[in-house]
């Protein structure tokens, strides 16, 4: 099958489409992070002081601590989340590192019984008379004069008033008091050390729990906040206490313990959606449901505590304002949620997420897993041999599928689905039977680079694509999977270890292709190429050293390595010494090692180029289109079996219309190609034109859902099986 240097276009619409509904669930997720002022600077006042069983000492460990939104005013019942996930340790330090101070020597204790308390939203005007510019910060707190109270936890926060019921679910929990100085910052430094040491942490019955209390400040001295660190606590009521300069007055805040609220989703209808829900935080994975849009999808949702049904059913009407959904609520834990969709919605994406949503006891739902729904139609999948001038009809299923690989003997197919992770994105793989009945679900990232082998039942591939270092054979016929070659040495934590970078099959002979080679210091590869004659073999026949060399920053990294004709074999390589050049193509002989130079551009900056290799009966061609300065492009083909190449210049403009797909070689030399408007077009070397395309064979424009590629002179594709 042909394999486009770019990653495949039609993905990217899709990967296109996620990234901005997922950067506009990042900023709904990320909006009670932004502060109404300036962040340009967040450091860290002193070492914080750690009390346990109520003495004071100096934590000497050093720690950062989240701003978090400081100097944030929230809005009534203001939720806050991270989507990255918030870490006390990491987050919050503006991209500069902390400043520190020395501690001051602390002798007094923590928690000193105070003559007179007040809790929560008590009104203070019994207070005046006193001298509340001796203990500002304390007195600002006593009287409720706060930016917010939050409370966080490893990935979320919520932010309260101080007259709000306060929950927390963690017992390592952090609890955020902002303030805010006014006018008087030359005060805030001996005022904030008064303030930290008149904290203390205890249970209801007056048990004292262990925490740590430090602080920052951010836009100069303005603004200040007491984090308070719990370590261990009880999961019970808890009482933080702020006790004044003089230990006459102290300030109470209470904190109700709650089990952290949570949610799961499944499905009868669907498999796979638990575990695409579960993957989707922290591994950062979206993996998106395609769901036969003429069929109801019911979905299980189960709560971990009593839920207020209105504000449920508000976060999903929001989520899913134009499709048709029915809840059936079995308590008040327990919902049946089915959702009906129409032709309007196919293709449409939708984020299926409860955050948002709250309990009976008004605790807000918290969790980063979410969804993506995609309803879809059905498509029937079709073989047209180009040999014999016939087409078969293969199965009928869901378009839920990106790619496909039909074995030799037309028995199995191996579909793609892409998901998205933070870093790319990569194919899941289902293993089906020729009716398209599914014979296995691969895990993810579990299988890279499959190829069939010419047996027809056997499938080569990479085995786990974060580790590559090994290659599997599946027979899916007898369900046998064993280890065919791994690399030397294999060690998963050794960085300078060897890596699989590529994999094929040479589709009219036995011949297999393992590239590999391991990274130096400066992000570059040199990839060898490990040659079997045949899957029997337990070794490799012939070993090429470095002929592919190209940089590579960020994982996984590929090599374009590819059977373009019988024993003859494609590879790309960068001029390390030309980097503003683009990838030289090579094609090798295996039989003799013999290597020839095909192609080499230089690169004009900010202009289009696209690469394919369409492998032939017995040879190849290699196509190369690249856009000149002046908007023409320039047309190369090479002929591997004739060793000659053509090259001209065109105004057609057809870069425009990419993705290509469907590429594949007639008898007489010609490529075919569909644009991505569906027409199909023509490129004959010998006349050196492009012209437009019909055959009775290929399906119509207005037929095709997609095609998948070809392989031995038969092409794959899909048509859309709705009534017309």
């Amino acid at each position: 099958m042909g394999w486009l240097r770019h990653r495949n276009k039609g993905t990217q619409a899709l990967a296109a489409g996620l990234a901005v509904l997922f950067v506009v669930l990042g900023i709904w997720l990320m909006v009670p992070l932004k502060s109404s002022g300036s962040h340009s600077e967040v450091r860290e006042i002193a070492q914080p002081i750690q009390s346990n069983n109520g003495s004071v000492i100096i934590d000497a460990q050093q720690q950062k601590v989240a701003a978090a939104g400081e100097a944030e005013q929230p809005r009534d019942g203001t939720v806050g989340q991270s989507a990255a996930g918030y870490s006390p340790q990491s987050a919050g330090t503006g991209g500069r590192s902390a400043d520190t101070t020395e501690p001051l020597p602390l002798t007094e204790t923590a928690g000193k019984p105070a003559d007179t308390a007040y809790k929560s939203g008590q009104n203070s005007q019994e207070l005046a008379g006193e001298d509340l510019t001796t203990d500002l910060l304390f007195s600002l707190i006593e009287r409720d004069k706060l930016n917010y109270l939050r409370i966080g936890d490893s990935h979320s926060y919520w932010d309260y008033k101080p007259e709000d019921k306060i929950f927390y679910s963690d017992p390592d929990s952090t609890l955020f008091v902002s303030l805010t100085i006014p006018d008087r910052s030359s005060m805030g430094r001996e005022d904030y050390e008064a303030l930290r040491r008149g904290v203390h942490v205890q249970t209801a019955s007056g048990e004292s729990v262990a925490f740590t209390v430090e602080g920052q400040n951010s836009r100069g001295d303005e603004a200040q906040q007491v984090v308070i660190h719990l370590k261990d606590a009880p999961k019970q009521p808890l009482q933080v206490k702020f006790t004044s300069q003089d230990g006459k007055r102290s300030r109470m805040i209470e904190l109700h313990y709650i089990e952290r609220l949570s949610y799961t989703v499944n499905s009868e209808q669907d498999a796979g959606l638990a575990k695409a829900f579960r993957i989707s935080f922290p591994e950062g994975v979206n993996m998106p449901r395609r769901m036969d849009a003429a069929v109801p999808y019911q979905l299980q949702i189960d709560f971990s505590a009593d839920m207020d049904h209105s504000s449920v059913e508000n976060v999903l009407g929001k989520q899913l304002a134009n499709v048709k959904r029915t809840m059936e609520w079995k308590g008040d834990r327990s919902l049946k949620l089915t959702l009906e969709f129409v032709e309007s919605n196919i293709g449409q994406t939708y984020l299926f997420s409860l955050s948002g949503s709250r309990s009976m006891q008004g605790l807000e739902l918290k969790q980063n897993e979410h969804m993506i729904f995609i309803p879809v139609s059905r498509v029937e999948v079709k073989a047209a041999d180009l040999s014999t001038h016939t087409t078969t009809s293969l199965f009928s299923g869901l378009n839920n599928f990106d790619t496909l690989s039909v074995s030799p003997n037309g028995q199995w197919g191996l579909m793609g689905e892409y998901v998205e992770n933070q870093m790319s994105a990569e194919l899941i793989y289902t293993m089906v039977d020729h009716q398209g009945q599914i014979i296995r679900s691969f895990d993810y990232l579990e299988v890279g680079y499959p190829q069939w082998l010419n047996d027809g039942d056997t499938l080569i591939y990479m085995k786990h694509t974060m580790k590559r270092q090994e290659v599997w054979l599946y027979n899916t016929a007898t369900r046998d999977e064993r280890l065919f070659w791994k690399v030397p040495d294999a060690a998963a934590d050794n960085p300078k270890q060897q890596r699989i970078v590529a994999i094929t099959v040479d589709p009219y002979s036995e011949e297999i292709a393992i590239g590999a080679g391991a990274f130096n210091d400066e992000a570059q590869i040199s990839v060898g190429i490990q040659w079997f004659a045949s899957s029997r073999e337990t070794k490799p026949g012939q070993t090429f050293k470095d002929l592919s060399h190209y940089t590579c920053y960020e994982g996984p990294c590929s090599a374009w390595i590819q059977f373009i004709g019988k024993s003859k074999l494609y590879f790309t390589t960068m001029n390390l010494l030309q980097p503003q050049a683009y990838p030289e193509a090579y094609f090798m002989d295996t039989g003799t090692g013999k290597k020839a130079k095909i192609d080499g551009v230089e690169r004009t900056g900010g202009y289009s180029e696209m690469r394919q290799v369409i492998p032939g009966s017995d040879n190849g061609v290699y196509l190369r289109i690249d856009q000149q300065e002046n908007g023409n492009e320039v047309w190369k083909i090479y002929d591997v079996e004739a060793g000659k190449s053509s090259e001209w210049e065109t105004d057609l403009k057809m870069l425009k219309q990419a993705p290509f797909t469907g590429f594949h070689l007639e008898e007489n030399g010609r490529i075919v190609f569909l644009t991505k408007d569906k027409y199909w077009y023509a490129v004959d070397p010998q006349k050196e034109t492009v012209i437009p395309y019909t055959n009775d064979l290929l399906p119509k424009s207005s037929d095709i859902v997609k095609t998948y590629g070809s392989e031995r002179n038969i092409l794959w594709f899909g048509t859309d099986t709705a009534p017309r």
